[in-house]
């Protein structure tokens, strides 16, 4: 049975597990989060509009990474992250329900800096959680990696005192899952709570890039 958290808790790293993990979007932050978890040991498809321009960093990588398109990261993944400006997230979402189809994402984006974009207002009615799990409606949503650094997140991996991450899920499975890659990428989660509470460390808050330790980020949510 998946254990269910509460906010402030911080899971135990588990024991390694291998997945084939997707990144869609493999900019600094998508490929910061990719990388940490391709030196874990899983397998990672780096995907966007243009794979042909990750081969490179993919080879550098090794033989755990590999590129292609949103859909073949989508396929062929166990988790799938999003990682990229949320503009064209609605588009991908109408474009791989299927391919995501009970699966877990992990969206590490935030809604776009427009104040008066509509997914702005959306995102800061409601939360981003709630907001990406309507788009990606057959899928189960976690929020996390979307109030951290990319350096940071590269700069974490091995350290004594690692970056701590604030995640946020309904789905106990997915913020288990969450919980996971965080350690797998070399940080620490926190647990915030369900979706709507993504609300408190969206763009503006300040949780937001605090990029601190786990007992610097309790603080930063007054707990």
């Amino acid at each position: 049975m998946t254990k269910v958290y509460a906010r402030g808790d911080s899971p135990e790293k588990p024991p390694f597990q291998k997945l084939r993990l997707g990144v869609v979007g493999s900019g600094s932050l998508g490929g910061a989060i990719g990388g940490n978890w391709v030196r874990a040991g899983h397998e990672v498809v780096f995907s966007s509009r243009h794979p042909e321009r990750l081969e490179a960093k993919a080879r550098k990588m090794g033989p755990n990474a590999s590129c292609g398109t949103p859909l073949e990261a989508a396929q062929n993944a166990d988790v799938v992250l999003f990682s990229l400006p949320y503009d064209p997230i609605p588009d991908l979402a109408d474009a791989l329900p299927d391919a995501l189809s009970g699966k877990i994402v992990i969206n590490a984006s935030n809604q776009p800096f427009d104040r008066a974009h509509p997914l702005s207002i959306e995102a800061a009615r409601t939360g981003l959680g709630p907001l990406t799990q309507r788009l990606f409606s057959t899928a189960r949503v976690a929020i996390a990696f979307s109030a951290v650094d990319a350096w940071d997140i590269a700069e974490s991996y091995g350290r004594s005192t690692p970056l701590a991450v604030p995640i946020a899920a309904d789905d106990p499975e997915a913020m288990t899952m969450a919980a996971r890659l965080v350690y797998d990428a070399g940080c620490v989660p926190l647990v915030i709570g369900n979706l709507a509470s993504s609300r408190s460390f969206m763009r503006g808050t300040g949780p937001f890039r605090a990029n601190t330790d786990l007992s610097g980020l309790r603080r930063a949510f007054g707990m």
